[in-house]
């Protein structure tokens, strides 16, 4: 196919935000706070909603699951997916320090300060207690310990976005070319978060502004991710890279005393410069691929 089936296309994006922002604009009419367990609950089924419409839809358009690239593993660039995201995060901390963001302070005692910040003594004081139990140092730790979560509970849960996004929209964009489509796919991504983002997930002090921020930080994001997934050849990839970045989205707040949270975040501003050097060399060294191939 050499051109975009932009019927496709409009359908998934219509179905899964329909389904996600309408579910949020529920909860707020029947006046559930976003907060809490109902806000931890709320965001892990947003997360699964972009999967189960693609599978949904793959039934009835007669797609099989290796066309949306759910493929297992053959590839060495697997390994690179959950490293791509802890260098944007030492780098992030570095950019956030070098543009005076905030002070770097790998004792991991900035995020304890957060939380006395927030009004949460008791979890506050109950971090610092663990802070001074753990064998290294918890920054370090929180480094290491990522791949692990994205190869695991953190990946599952991204696979039920990625497969929407680095599957479904990956393949079907795909005569557009690896640059426009990669950055189309992260743009609708960002959008998507929009409910959220304005009910103060990710930047709470900044709601609005916010939206702005995460739909940027998800083109660019988007580039590397689509790259991992089609050097890889397969959405898995992409959903490891993925839980790996959320298991290392708190390591600027461990690491970085001060600093309003828009600016030292992975997906803030510090962590979209990190994001730029390795966005622009997937954008060089392109996939040889544009779609998955399927046997």
């Amino acid at each position: 196919m050499t051109t975009v089936n932009w019927r496709r296309v409009i359908t998934f994006i219509t179905i899964t935000y329909a389904i996600n922002w309408g579910a949020i604009g529920a909860m707020r009419l029947a006046g559930i706070p976003f907060k809490g367990p109902a806000a931890v609950v709320a965001a892990v089924l947003y997360m699964l909603v972009p999967a189960l419409v693609a599978f949904v839809l793959m039934r009835a358009w007669g797609v099989s699951a290796p066309e949306y690239g759910v493929e297992v593993p053959r590839r060495w660039e697997l390994v690179l997916a959950p490293l791509a995201p802890i260098v944007i995060a030492v780098l992030g901390v570095g950019v956030a320090v070098l543009l005076g963001f905030g002070e770097f302070d790998p004792s991991g005692l900035p995020m304890v300060e957060r939380l006395q910040a927030l009004g949460q003594e008791d979890i506050a004081e109950r971090a610092a207690e663990e802070l001074g139990k753990l064998p290294v140092n918890a920054v370090l730790l929180a480094l290491l310990v990522a791949p692990i979560a994205g190869f695991t509970i953190n990946g599952l849960l991204a696979f039920g976005e990625e497969l929407g996004w680095r599957g479904l929209l990956q393949q079907e964009l795909a005569p557009l070319g690896f640059a426009r489509a990669s950055a189309l796919i992260g743009a609708i991504w960002g959008l998507w978060h929009a409910p959220l983002i304005l009910l103060g997930h990710n930047f709470p002090d900044h709601p609005r502004l916010g939206v702005f921020v995460m739909i940027v930080a998800c083109t660019v994001l988007g580039i590397i991710f689509s790259w991992l997934a089609l050097r890889a050849q397969t959405v898995i990839a992409a959903a490891v890279a993925h839980g790996t970045l959320n298991a290392v989205a708190g390591a600027s707040s461990m690491a970085i005393s001060g600093g309003d949270q828009i600016e030292i975040l992975i997906l803030g501003y510090a962590g979209i410069v990190a994001m730029i050097p390795l966005a622009i060399a997937a954008l060089i060294w392109r996939p040889k691929l544009t779609r998955y191939e399927t046997p």
